[in-house]
């Protein structure tokens, strides 16, 4: 069994337990332009910093109402998702 000490939450102690409890405990967050989500990202760890470079994070562009491409997912900084090498 692998087990993950810096996790303080009751009962992970293994990969597969952690990747479940992805799926409810982590922070999200979202930057929007003119009510159209620009930038998505997640952390595993409800109580991460916006500098902490384990973010995932998904780029959305639009046309007009249109959403055309989705890009990512990439890991970095929520603090510096504009400058994470999206082409």
């Amino acid at each position: 069994m692998v087990y993950y000490p810096e996790q303080n939450i009751p009962g992970i102690s293994t990969l597969t337990h952690e990747l479940r409890a992805n799926t409810y405990w982590r922070d999200v967050r979202l930057e929007y332009t003119n009510n159209q989500v620009i930038y998505k990202g997640s952390h595993r760890k409800n109580t991460a910093a916006t500098s902490d470079a384990a973010w995932t994070i998904v780029k959305y562009t639009w046309s007009g109402s249109d959403l055309i491409r989705i890009q990512g997912p990439i890991l970095g900084a929520w603090d510096d998702r504009a400058t994470l090498g999206w082409s």
